[in-house]
């Protein structure tokens, strides 16, 4: 599970040059759905919810990869550039969604307790904000508050998943049959 935590720093916490138009992701989400991929991966025997997410996590590795270029070039911009980002919001969420189901079913599977039910409700908890700030950011005062109250749930849901992923790797190795 280390790599879809560090997979969700990418797709959580983006830092950007401007240069004119142009905007560089110094942690792009294309490496973050790479990653998180890879996990899910080597997780899918143990649950079907993630088994199912791998295409979806490599069909997000590809658009986040294109629009990037575009947003580097410019080009995504504009009513493209904020379609495509509904679009990737969207199905972010969908295989965030899809990772902590897979949690409950890592639950049952190894008869071990991994907070899954805390790890939902921190995903609940910062989905809902970053959709009524998508909807709020248009307003200044009250956009800027919502953004910062994202970060911060954005933090408590990596730090749920820490303790999950911790929690993970204290389960010992399955017997071979």
């Amino acid at each position: 599970m280390n790599n879809i935590f560090i997979g969700f720093i990418f797709l959580l916490f983006d830092f950007s040059i401007n240069l004119g138009e142009s905007s560089i992701s110094l942690v792009p989400s294309c490496v973050g759905f790479w990653l998180i991929g890879k996990d899910l991966a080597a997780l899918a025997e143990k649950s079907p919810t993630m088994a199912k997410t791998i295409p979806w996590a490599k069909a997000m590795m590809v658009v986040s990869a294109i629009i990037w270029v575009l947003n580097a070039t410019a080009i995504g911009t504009g009513i493209l550039g904020f379609g495509a980002g509904l679009i990737v919001a969207l199905l972010t969420f969908y295989v965030t969604y899809n990772i902590v189901v897979g949690v409950k079913e890592l639950e049952a599977y190894h008869q071990a307790n991994l907070q899954a039910e805390i790890l939902k409700k921190a995903w609940m908890m910062s989905t809902v904000v970053s959709i009524i700030g998508a909807v709020l950011s248009l307003i200044p005062l009250i956009g800027m508050i919502v953004v910062v109250a994202g970060i911060v749930l954005n933090v408590y849901f990596m730090t749920c998943l820490n303790q999950t992923k911790k929690l993970y790797e204290m389960i010992p190795p399955s017997m071979p049959e």
